[in-house]
């Protein structure tokens, strides 16, 4: 007894092109699909998961939970650099008040409704210090005066083209009219979609009092732990510290309704990708019902006829999947507004290994049940048919 060579698989396949091309283009057009929904997921828990460092800790007022809702008094910042823990740099505490603000923003000139962006008022340069993921991209570190750096995601919140930014522009937001003279590089991370400023001139324009928060970097991991026994247990400056990377792996989580949805949308398209793979091959293997039973005939077993069979049908959805993977690829770092901010597509070789896997399936599961329909054709009544 011999088994179906692989040529011949590959050789029936040409033999059928507009069948061939047509389930290529579905299961193409399904993994594409599901690709998308999984490099959004991704994208949007990547950027926060990256945005925190494991040694920064953020000291909101007393009882928030977020720095939205956060308001320290600007006589806590001093108390609060002199804590048991605190890196020094140049023989200075790294540590760095900084005010949040969401504000509706808009580009002077442009016609285009303001949008929400967040503004981070940070005191100067060092700032990058504490926020490593964040360096200066072009232009020069905005001074006191209106000045801002803009992430490269703000083109993208403000509905405008991905490289519409530019030092010498102006935005208004918060009465004001600010000059963009840098653009900063956070790739990857929610920095990206922020506007960077000096920190007085925000709390002055926004007419805020208080900081929103005092970030503090810990020496090393047993710093961080005398860093955050010191925060918690002291009371001549009353605060809520929490370890910057918890802070955002906690923002993460919260997006996890979202994960959800993009998981429940992907199985509907593969759900869908898999009927219209069984009826397609179906109608395939039940037309070619006398050729396997002159493979039968000839000698093949039929063991061997049904696993070619199944060959050709997972053969053909991998290369449907190889098209939608090519294409969805080509999302991977596109910029995409969002009610919750901007981010980045992710579209990583483990997301391209998942849109694989479920052409395969579609393969699989679409040629198991017409091939089993005709498992027990006997040869005789196959060469009637």
């Amino acid at each position: 007894m011999i088994r179906i060579p692989v040529k011949y698989c590959v050789r029936s396949l040409m033999q059928r092109p507009w069948r061939s091309v047509l389930t290529i283009t579905g299961v193409g057009l399904s993994v594409f699909l599901s690709v998308m929904m999984l490099g959004l997921s991704q994208g949007l828990m990547k950027s926060n998961l990256a945005s925190g460092e494991d040694l920064n800790v953020i000291a909101l007022s007393k009882g928030a939970e977020a720095l939205e809702f956060s308001a320290l008094d600007p006589t806590a910042y001093n108390i609060l650099a002199g804590s048991m823990g605190v890196a020094q740099q140049d023989g200075q505490p790294l540590a760095r008040p900084e005010a949040y603000v969401n504000s509706l923003v808009k580009l002077a000139g442009s016609g285009v409704e303001p949008q929400p962006v967040l503004a981070r008022g940070i005191l100067d340069q060092t700032g990058f210090a504490m926020h490593p993921q964040v360096s200066l991209k072009a232009g020069v570190w905005p001074q006191r005066g209106y000045q801002v750096a803009v992430g490269q995601l703000v083109a993208t919140r403000l509905g405008l083209a991905a490289d519409a930014l530019e030092p010498g522009m102006t935005l208004e937001f918060e009465g004001g009219s600010w000059e963009i003279t840098g653009l900063l590089d956070a790739a990857g991370t929610v920095f990206e979609a922020e506007i960077w400023t000096q920190l007085d001139d925000l709390m002055v324009a926004s007419r805020h009092d208080d900081y929103s928060a005092v970030l503090l970097r810990a020496a090393d991991a047993t710093a961080l732990e005398d860093l955050l026994y010191d925060l918690e247990t002291r009371t001549d400056a009353r605060s809520s510290p929490v370890v910057e990377s918890e802070y955002f792996a906690a923002n993460a989580s919260q997006i996890k309704p979202v994960q959800m949805v993009t998981y429940i949308m992907s199985l509907l398209l593969i759900s869908g990708g898999l009927m219209a793979g069984m009826n397609t091959m179906f109608n395939s293997i039940l037309g070619r019902t006398r050729e396997m039973a002159v493979l039968l005939v000839m000698g093949y077993k039929r063991t061997g006829v049904l696993t070619g069979f199944i060959l050709e049908s997972v053969m053909l959805c991998l290369a449907g999947g190889a098209v939608g993977c090519l294409l969805g690829s080509l999302l991977n770092g596109m910029p995409m507004n969002f009610t919750m901010g901007a981010f980045r597509f992710q579209v990583d070789l483990g997301v391209l290994a998942v849109g694989i896997g479920l052409a395969a399936m579609i393969g699989f599961f679409g040629a198991l049940v017409p091939v089993l329909r005709v498992a027990r054709l006997q040869a005789v009544e196959g060469l009637r048919h």
